[in-house]
């Protein structure tokens, strides 16, 4: 049953990731990113019964993918973003950088969504982690500049 729930919610957040993904392409990275990031954290919401179920199964919890396809999804933009923002690099880089951005970005909405401390306001946070993420993308960029 846990499975099902899970398929359900990867192939919702999946439909909206890509929609959120198509949309975001012609934007600024910052608002790329912010957009996206914004559209992660709000389905890990919705979805944070299901999400918690899913990490108290696991060895690792919220460390582990739980979500492969949700994270596959994430995945792709980061491989297109780069990609484009940086031709120059070879593949075995740019899946450097699609691990770390991954990594980074997944975590954060999890933790945000599903973990954040009560004190804590969601808004500054993900204006944060956004800002981060942002950063760390256009680095990629301005490293051959």
């Amino acid at each position: 049953m846990l499975a099902a729930l899970r398929d359900r919610a990867s192939a919702e957040m999946t439909q909206e990731l890509i929609k959120a993904i198509g949309a975001s392409l012609s934007f600024e990275p910052a608002v790329a990113v912010r957009q996206l990031f914004v559209c992660l954290v709000d389905a890990l919401e919705r979805d944070r019964a299901i999400i918690s179920a899913l990490a108290s199964e696991v060895p690792m919890g919220l460390q582990s993918n739980i979500l492969p396809a949700v994270e596959g999804q994430i995945a792709q933009f980061c491989r297109l973003f780069i990609a484009h923002r940086r031709p120059d690099l070879p593949d075995t880089e740019v899946e450097e950088y699609v691990y770390i951005g991954m990594t980074l970005a997944f975590s954060a909405a999890l933790r945000i969504a599903v973990e954040r401390e009560p004190q804590m306001d969601r808004q500054r946070l993900i204006d944060r982690a956004a800002d981060v993420l942002t950063v760390w993308i256009e680095s990629t960029a301005a490293a051959t500049a």
